[in-house]
């Protein structure tokens, strides 16, 4: 695994809207909590249109931050959510189908969900 020291750059590359031109897929593979949750804190800050792709795999996703990236309308042309071998709690995946039913996910077109 990557030290948690690494997230602190991507954090505020993410969160300053430099990887926002161009950056189409962002994938976490058992990423630490901290890690990721300051991540998706900096994602919900900025858009990223060009963003269409998100995995996460292996990862304790953290409750409100992933709700705020797509409720949010930060990430407004995402088409591919993967959710594989995480923790996630129902309240959470309801907040997504909620997100869903409000047209913040209209752009989906695969949503993989195997936890």
């Amino acid at each position: 695994g990557i030290s948690t020291e690494a997230f602190v750059p991507l954090s505020s590359a993410l969160g300053s809207g430099k990887l926002g031109g161009c950056l189409s897929s962002l994938a976490f593979f058992y990423t630490g909590t901290p890690s990721l949750q300051s991540c998706l804190v900096a994602l919900q800050s900025v858009r990223v249109p060009s963003l269409s792709r998100l995995v996460f795999y292996g990862v304790i996703l953290p409750r409100d931050e992933l709700l705020g990236v797509v409720r949010g309308g930060s990430v407004p042309g995402l088409k591919t959510l993967s959710l594989r071998d995480c923790s996630v709690y129902l309240e959470e995946l309801d907040g997504l189908f909620v997100a869903a039913a409000d047209g913040k996910l209209a752009e989906l077109a695969e949503l993989e969900i195997d936890i």
